[in-house]
């Protein structure tokens, strides 16, 4: 099993209704490829773990890099987890307001800062990536 996150920059005005549309779509897709995962978005900004096995989150996060409607910012991937941290979630939202006592906002803010600082560490900035989807699991 794989499994990848990433946080990637909106190129579209309204990303409050394309987070609304990418969740619908990804969580019929997703069902038929047993993929799992969370998808938030803040501030103009998206932060997505997918997870299931190799050949189709592959195949996915393929086309999630080409999809025009948002920038990469950062991407790190685990080629070998031994269990899914979204087990019971096709696609789970994780928004500011259901979510707000929990303080996304403040994730996403300090997630994009630590990539900015410590860029060129890359196993410093995976780490961290993959503590936030730790720390977004437990919701």
């Amino acid at each position: 099993m794989k499994s990848i996150v990433y946080i990637s920059k909106s190129s579209v005005n309204d990303s409050q209704e394309l987070f609304d549309k990418l969740v619908t779509n990804a969580s019929l897709k997703n069902k038929s490829a047993n993929i799992t995962g969370f998808l938030s978005y803040v501030d103009g900004r998206f932060l997505q773990c997918i997870e299931g096995d190799d050949k189709y989150v592959s195949a996915l996060m393929e086309k999630i890099k080409v999809d025009a409607r948002h920038c990469i910012l950062y991407e790190t991937s685990l080629t070998s987890i031994g269990h899914r941290n979204f087990e019971h979630c096709s696609m789970k939202p994780v928004t500011v307001n259901d979510h707000a006592s929990f303080g996304l906002r403040t994730i996403f803010q300090q997630t994009l800062t630590f990539i900015n600082i410590h860029y060129a560490d890359r196993r410093r900035c995976d780490m961290y990536m993959w503590q936030q989807v730790k720390n977004i699991s437990l919701l």
